[in-house]
């Protein structure tokens, strides 16, 4: 499983904004010490972006704090950390948006593209029930509760399928998406439905195609948001916009490349077939 600390990283990695070190002598509460910091600019550290630097170590984890200045090996935030940095600390500077911008637009894109763009595989069963046409498949997860395909499972080899085209989903007079058959199917058959769910945090994992294509529609959310607000930055346009269409041809690269999911089921033609095929086949 990807934590929110390795997207964010995927991220600022796609975006050329990735810095992590560790404390190399003890600070206080408004100061971090790192010998490190002295191969940065100490004008350009600041003056060129909005720098933060998140504690991911020690005493301070979890707070991060816009940084006012820096000089050599010395970095002062403007609000001072809730208490001293201590030496061997870890931490991550972000210039071009904060640590928490990052998280947030990792959450505003999974949430954009699981089920259409991420998604995982699933299926469920139903039994069907003798002169019954309607069934709640709520309980099945799918995306938008709509299944891609179903299939009547053989009673010889429950590995074995033949995909149905009578059915459609219905909203019944409670709101909720029903499975319907234009047929009644004998009772005590088993009903095996395929469908994608939306894809959570839980289910990425680190360096997978799935994290690529997150962390590259992350970036676009960030960048595109930058453009579209004023940019009090002090950051030209022309670098957003450069990296804004990189970001959208990576995004297309990677999305390429994540696994096909389930065909949706084509009943133009077959929506009204009554009857069954008798080869069973596995999808």
């Amino acid at each position: 499983m990807a934590a929110a600390i390795d997207l964010r990283t995927q991220v600022s990695k796609d975006m050329g904004d990735f810095f992590s070190s560790t404390t190399t002598a003890t600070g206080s509460t408004s100061t971090l010490v790192d010998d490190k910091l002295n191969n940065f600019d100490d004008g350009l550290f600041i003056v060129k972006f909005n720098t933060s630097i998140l504690m991911t170590g020690g005493a301070q984890s979890g707070q991060e704090r816009w940084i006012a200045s820096k000089t050599g090996n010395t970095a002062v935030p403007k609000e001072n950390w809730a208490g001293a940095t201590g030496s061997g600390s870890t931490y991550e500077v972000h210039r071009l948006f904060s640590a928490e911008e990052k998280d947030d637009a990792v959450t505003e894109a999974l949430e954009e593209i699981a089920g259409e763009i991420l998604f995982e595989k699933d299926a469920f069963e139903v039994t069907s029930v003798a002169n019954q046409q309607d069934y709640d498949i709520t309980s099945a997860s799918f995306h938008n509760d709509e299944p891609r395909q179903v299939h009547l499972v053989s009673s010889a080899d429950t590995e074995d399928t033949v995909e149905l085209y009578g059915w459609q989903t219905i909203v019944n007079t409670s709101g909720v998406k029903r499975l319907h058959f234009v047929r009644v199917i004998e009772g005590g058959r088993t009903l095996r439905l395929f469908g994608h769910k939306k894809t959570t945090l839980s289910d990425i994992t680190v360096g997978s195609k799935k994290a690529l294509v997150l962390s590259a529609r992350a970036a676009m959310y960030l960048l595109d948001g930058a453009l579209v607000s004023p940019l009090s930055l002090g950051q030209e346009r022309q670098p957003f916009e450069r990296m804004l269409a990189r970001m959208a041809q990576r995004y297309a690269e990677r999305k390429s490349k994540l696994e096909v999911g389930f065909g949706a089921t084509n009943r133009t033609n077959v929506f009204q077939r009554q009857t069954l095929d008798i080869s069973f086949r596995t999808p």
